[in-house]
């Protein structure tokens, strides 16, 4: 049996428990100020997404609008609803935020304000009787897109300071992270001088065990999280150890959630838009400096409306994660799938031409035209179908928005000539 420090300390117990219960006290202070950095962590974390998820809203207030303007059907009005009630519920969150700058608080005035006249202007589309072909709503929604624009601005504005006290305090955390090891290595270095008899006669059962706890500090102040303490002393320097290690875990963990948060779609387990922008502005500067081919996959699916307007949205989800989980499986490893928008799917396809991309393509619209979704039985079809547009790089194209914008081309051309099938 392995003696506890107790034991190990009984010729000299007064300087020993001394000793010991300073280097508990302030291992746990120190514990406490790293899981404070944590949550201050998880509370920025949670604002950035808050003021991501609002940009996506707005970008797709005005989508009902342009809709409506385009089929004039009445439906539209129920999104629009839909889609303020989240605006207003994200709102109300980033306004329950503490600690706000001025500057913060007057564009926050300013989005809740550009928010109610955007409604206004939407409002005014979307109650338009005869509105397709209407030459005075277009102008009008021009207008409303370029408010829109501006509101997003704004936000992104908001965005951006986030992301700046987010910076900052990465860097105040590390900061403190350094002062901390420190003044800890200050202090054992002091109490330590005090205990050379000590030191040398329980070398192995203390001394080495504080060196492998003062290392890791040092480590796992750095950020290293993977890093693990490795003490076999079994006694109370053991746990201290294992407290560490628990604590890399737990911030590895948040770290690595926080992160699979910020690109993941809630819905289909997908990456999302943010996500799939970032890769393939990648992509797109890697083939422009490398001359390599390119394609991009734009997929809707069929009558989705309908099916979510007869059956609601949890049915609805349950189709697009039943959709996404036929492009993970169907598409190679190196390609990306993401959920672009409501029932719109992307995928990247590096190192690829235009040839196997419709190939590609054409086995996707087949799996899913063949596969058995519940409740496909009300679609115009009889079943769950998707349309698909494919475009690929082009030496012309300057940005991956006009490659976005031909796949998307692609795509309506598709729904045009009437659905589940693939244009290029």
């Amino acid at each position: 049996m392995k003696l506890g420090i107790g034991k190990k300390l009984i010729g000299a117990h007064t300087i020993g428990f001394v000793f010991f219960l300073f280097l508990i006290i302030y291992s746990y202070i120190s514990i406490s100020s790293l899981l404070s950095i944590e949550k201050k962590s998880n509370d920025l974390a949670n604002k950035i997404k808050l003021i991501s998820d609002l940009q996506i809203f707005i970008q797709q207030l005005v989508m009902p609008a342009n809709d409506y303007l385009i089929t004039g059907d009445k439906k539209e009005r129920e999104n629009f609803v839909y889609l303020v009630t989240k605006i207003s519920s994200t709102l109300a969150n980033i306004k329950t935020i503490e600690n706000k700058t001025e500057e913060e608080t007057l564009i926050e005035i300013e989005v809740d304000k550009g928010f109610i006249e955007l409604q206004q202007k939407i409002m005014g589309l979307i109650t338009t009787e005869n509105p397709v072909n209407n030459k005075g709503a277009a102008g009008l929604v021009e207008e409303m897109n370029a408010f829109a624009n501006a509101l997003t601005d704004k936000i992104s504005k908001l965005h951006e300071i986030a992301n700046k006290k987010m910076e900052h305090h990465s860097v105040e955390a590390f900061k403190v992270r350094k002062k901390t090891l420190n003044i800890y290595i200050f202090f054992m270095v002091i109490l330590l001088s005090g205990f050379i008899f000590i030191i040398f006669s329980i070398m192995w059962g203390i001394v080495r065990p504080l060196l492998n706890l003062t290392n890791a500090v040092r480590v796992i102040g750095k950020g290293d999280l993977d890093y693990k303490v490795k003490v076999g002393t079994g006694d109370e320097i053991e746990i201290l150890g294992d407290e560490f290690n628990n604590m890399a875990k737990s911030l590895k963990e948040k770290n690595e959630e926080i992160k699979a948060l910020a690109i993941t779609d809630g819905i289909t387990s997908l990456y999302n838009q943010r996500y799939f922008m970032e890769r393939l502005n990648e992509e797109f500067e890697r083939v422009r400096r490398y001359k390599r081919n390119l394609s991009l996959i734009m997929i809707d699916i069929d009558h989705f409306k309908k099916h979510n307007d007869i059956h609601e949205h949890p049915k609805g989800n349950e189709i697009l994660k039943g959709i996404a989980e036929i492009l993970n499986t169907t598409v190679r490893q190196s390609d990306t799938v993401a959920r672009y928008v409501e029932e719109k799917f992307v995928i990247i396809l590096p190192e690829t031409g235009i040839d196997y991309a419709t190939t590609l393509a054409e086995r996707l619209r087949r799996e899913v035209e063949f596969y058995d979704f519940p409740d496909s039985e009300i679609q115009p079809s009889g079943r769950i179908t998707i349309s698909l547009g494919v475009a690929s790089y082009r030496e012309d194209l300057k940005s991956i928005d006009d490659l976005i914008k031909n796949a998307n081309a692609a795509l309506y051309r598709a729904k045009e000539a009437g659905r589940n099938r693939v244009c290029i």
